[in-house]
């Protein structure tokens, strides 16, 4: 590989160890580019699209992406309800969010009112968020969950999943 971009996902076990699910050759689906931008200093997507008009991914931001020093942790906090169909413009708080100082971005998946389909329907949005310690991240997310209210097609509250330390939960009923 001389030019562009790879990752690797995974899940960090109780036993210490990680169990890897997805890997690719390509910026990943949850825009994750923002937050190693925030953390590390380059962007994965500003070389991408340099590349493609210029054919050069830049060499500083080269050197940064060979020796990434993240100055945060950075998390991607998906928020996720049942598979069942959101009133439409039935998603509120998410703009709050976005002013909260610790959130780096919000991508927007779901609007509502449409029947839910794809791979993932039961995602509603990523939040891209940087903390400096692992002590101020439950409040944070607890902080989001809170903000965030999602109705169904009758008007009815949809739970999201919920943070409990380093484990997500669900809160309330997921049944489809």
């Amino acid at each position: 590989m001389k030019n562009g971009i790879a990752f690797v996902q995974g899940f960090h076990c109780d036993n210490g160890s990680f169990a890897i699910y997805e890997m690719g050759y390509r910026p990943n689906g949850g825009a994750t580019y923002s937050l190693i931008g925030a953390c590390s200093g380059y962007n994965q997507l500003d070389m991408l699209i340099r590349f493609a008009l210029t054919g050069d991914m830049g060499e500083e931001e080269k050197l940064k992406a060979q020796t990434p020093h993240f100055k945060q942790i950075a998390v991607n906090y998906v928020i996720s309800t049942p598979n069942k169909a959101i009133k439409r413009n039935g998603i509120y708080g998410l703009e709050a969010v976005r002013e909260l100082p610790e959130v780096v971005d919000v991508v927007q998946k779901e609007y509502g009112g449409n029947k839910p389909s794809g791979t993932r329907p039961h995602d509603i949005a990523f939040v891209l968020l940087t903390v400096e310690t692992l002590e101020q991240l439950t409040p944070v997310l607890n902080k989001i969950k809170n903000l965030i209210y999602i109705e169904d097609e009758d008007g009815r509250s949809l739970p999201i999943a919920s943070f409990n330390g380093l484990t997500l939960k669900v809160t309330g009923s997921m049944d489809s």
